[in-house]
């Protein structure tokens, strides 16, 4: 139910409380401050649920931070550790890591395109630094990544190479999104464990996308050509990343189709 948004638990980041308590901890600590897991889930503790749990969808990155909670709890190491551990490693995910704090190596500047969040201004590095702590994200997002890495972690995650055992029945086992999802998404969107699964010209397409104050990140799997793609983008704006990557895989596979035969 969490992984599903299902769970009915209200969205944190949009509401007054978290925007009170971030800022009264920045004004405090200063920009290097961020809220805990802890602290992020009792920001909710006295809002009524969306609907009973299992009985409808709403997308809500409490979940996340809940399920990072649940890790934390069962394995006795940090959430960053055990990802590492399990999949950057081995996987040699060497562009993703941790993004728990204001400096990280090799990331571009990112800019916000109208109104801007959280009241941050349109460019959201100073110095080489963010000006906000991505800390507070965690397993809500909380990670640096590039193309090349996403589309390693959508083929294995995918192809069922990710984890041991036979998990992608569950993992595709999908709900319904909100009517409202299909103007972004396109028709019969739904959502498994988080992952977005969506109808294409090519079948359907598996992948997720996410955004940080000055930045948007989409992949998508499609297991009829089995093909990856990943596109990031460096400003925050009204920006149509679906039909961005409609357009990339059309001309992929047109390229694949005028060099079939060649060696």
């Amino acid at each position: 139910m969490l992984l599903r948004h299902q769970s009915g638990l209200p969205e944190y980041v949009h509401s007054e409380s978290f925007i009170r308590s971030l800022s009264a901890k920045i004004s405090t600590i200063g920009p290097d401050a961020f809220l805990t897991g802890e602290e992020i889930i009792a920001l909710i503790l006295d809002h009524d649920p969306l609907f009973e749990a299992g009985k409808g969808y709403a997308y809500s990155d409490t979940n996340y931070i809940l399920v990072g909670m649940i890790i934390e709890k069962v394995t006795g190491n940090t959430y960053y550790e055990e990802l590492e551990r399990r999949f950057l490693i081995p996987m040699r995910l060497s562009n993703t890591g941790a993004a728990n704090r204001r400096r990280i190596k090799g990331l571009v500047p990112g800019y916000i395109k109208g109104r801007t969040p959280f009241n941050l201004p349109r460019k959201v590095m100073e110095n080489g630094m963010l000006v906000y702590n991505p800390a507070t994200e965690w397993t809500g997002g909380g990670l640096f990544s590039n193309p090349r890495d996403l589309v390693r972690w959508a083929r294995a995650l995918f192809e069922g190479e990710a984890m041991k055992g036979d998990y992608l029945g569950e993992l595709l086992n999908a709900v319904p999104k909100d009517p409202k999802q299909q103007e972004k998404f396109g028709p019969d969107v739904r959502y498994g464990l988080g992952v977005t699964i969506r109808n294409t010209r090519f079948g359907p397409a598996y992948g997720h996308r996410g955004w940080t104050p000055g930045y948007l990140s989409v992949f998508e799997y499609y297991p009829s050509l089995k093909l990856a793609v990943a596109l990031q983008i460096n400003e925050l704006g009204d920006h149509n990343m679906t039909a961005y990557v409609d357009a990339l895989v059309a001309a992929l596979v047109e390229g694949r189709g005028k060099n079939r035969g060649n060696p």
